[in-house]
């Protein structure tokens, strides 16, 4: 991968750490979930950051997560989202940002005795 992508995996895996307590390795790119499980986590769309976004719910909904290695190959052509610095200032902010939101929601949610 290159530098920015190897960083910005890893400053996603730090902000899940610190905003939620989920510790992985990396954000890998590959999720296998229960459909019973992933209708309860009521994803929304959001693009750059639908898989942080499965994680935290999953993580929230206290589901079990394993980590399981996969390989990197490069990516034949060039990418929309990592070969350009627009699509990956795009992902930070959508990880990030996903990553802000669902903290926020959980402190709200807490606020008011687990409802909203």
């Amino acid at each position: 991968m290159a530098p920015h992508q190897r960083w910005g995996n890893r400053a996603a895996v730090l902000g899940m750490r610190f905003l939620f307590g989920i510790r992985l390795p990396d954000n890998g790119p590959f999720r296998a979930v229960r459909l019973d499980l992933l209708d309860s986590l009521v994803m929304e769309p959001r693009g750059y950051a639908w898989t942080t976004e499965m994680v935290v719910k999953a993580h929230l909904a206290r589901a079990r997560i394993a980590w399981v290695e996969t390989s990197f190959r490069p990516r034949a052509g060039r990418s929309k989202i990592s070969g350009t610095v627009g699509g990956t200032v795009g992902a930070f902010r959508g990880i990030f940002g996903t990553l802000v939101r669902l903290r926020l929601a959980t402190a709200v949610r807490r606020s008011v005795g687990g409802r909203l």
